[in-house]
């Protein structure tokens, strides 16, 4: 079965998140708990700071957290960038026999409302987000969320390809052992190593793939 999974925000859109704004909500969550962050990278370093205050306090720190990123990100969503071709890039390769995946470090709740938002829920199979998380290992540049998605969708290593904004992409891809095709966008932080592809328009991915 081919599979082509996606990053979400910077790949498909832009959530235009204000992530000072969060990180100073965390730092004051975390401080009042004798935890002291930068938080950068944010979701590795709050994955970290989450399974540390966890064995203090228990389950009910995680749901605590991502209430506050998942208030930041729903802000994002209201005023996100859908990118031009994105709906139909989803669904041409739907129509192309592809099984369509995204693995974000976004949130669940942030990836299906952008989806339903712009009409493309029905053309995604699975979405691996940082929901999923469990030991710390599993959010990129992790790459679990891949090999959770090729063994569900059933697809070989020669099927499957990852699309990416970020390195973090780049590195779980690599590590799966599957083409990465890199998304330069004005948003992107290009700072890829060694990609497959690079594209600038995402209709691109269409002829690479084929």
């Amino acid at each position: 079965m081919k599979l082509i999974i996606f990053d979400f925000d910077g790949t498909l859109v832009y959530l235009n998140i204000d992530y000072n704004g969060m990180r100073e909500s965390l730092k004051d969550y975390f401080r009042k708990h004798g935890i002291n962050s930068k938080f950068r990278p944010l979701i590795p370093s709050v994955n970290r700071a989450v399974l540390q205050l966890e064995k203090k306090l228990g389950k009910s720190v995680i749901d605590e957290v991502f209430d506050i990123i998942d208030e930041f990100e729903k802000e994002g969503t209201d005023k996100c960038v859908v990118f031009p071709n994105a709906k139909e890039v989803l669904q041409k390769l739907k129509e192309m026999g592809f099984k369509v995946g995204i693995f974000s470090n976004n949130g669940e709740k942030c990836i299906y409302s952008v989806l339903e938002k712009i009409g493309a829920k029905d053309m995604v199979d699975m979405v691996f987000s940082r929901d999923k998380i469990k030991d710390g290992m599993n959010i990129k540049p992790a790459e679990d969320g891949i090999l959770k998605m090729m063994k569900k969708l059933k697809a070989k290593k020669e099927e499957a390809w990852m699309v990416g904004d970020r390195i973090y992409d780049e590195i779980a891809a690599k590590a799966v052992g599957i083409k990465f095709i890199a998304v330069k966008t004005k948003y992107s932080e290009c700072d890829f190593q060694n990609p497959d592809f690079v594209v600038t328009d995402l209709k691109e991915i269409l002829k690479i793939v084929k």
